[in-house]
């Protein structure tokens, strides 16, 4: 696999309008964007490797999709970009669990916002 620099990646899916969050101790980087109340796009990246001076040097998309009012609508895993479609050799179950945890509680509060919107405009 070629590696890929974090300023690759956040050129080709213009991540630099993403909020970016460093999460398990900087070895995952979360991406978001808010489109509306209602649709969160996302982005994990997971970090493989660091510099001495502790900057990531390789890096990789685990996970990227969309969130709707009715829930996770699109879920890849992986991405061509990075060369790993969909294919995780000795994969760590755990590094799984934590992203799906963390993209079932996104998508838990985007559903909760949806709701409160749509109960605003009933109420109107």
């Amino acid at each position: 696999m070629d590696e890929k620099t974090i300023q690759e990646i956040e050129d080709k899916y213009s991540l630099v309008e993403y909020e970016k969050e460093e999460v398990r101790e900087k070895a995952l980087l979360l991406y978001t964007k808010r489109e509306w109340e209602t649709l969160l796009d996302f982005y994990f990246i997971d970090v493989i490797s660091c510099s001495v001076d502790d900057v990531p040097i390789e890096w990789r998309i685990m996970y990227h999709g969309n969130i709707f009012f009715d829930g996770v609508r699109h879920l890849y895993f992986w991405d061509e970009f990075m060369e790993n479609e969909g294919y995780d050799y000795y994969a760590d179950i755990d590094l799984h669990m934590f992203m799906l945890n963390k993209i079932q509680e996104m998508e838990v509060s985007i559903i909760e916002a949806s709701e409160k919107e749509s109960d605003n405009y009933l109420l109107s």
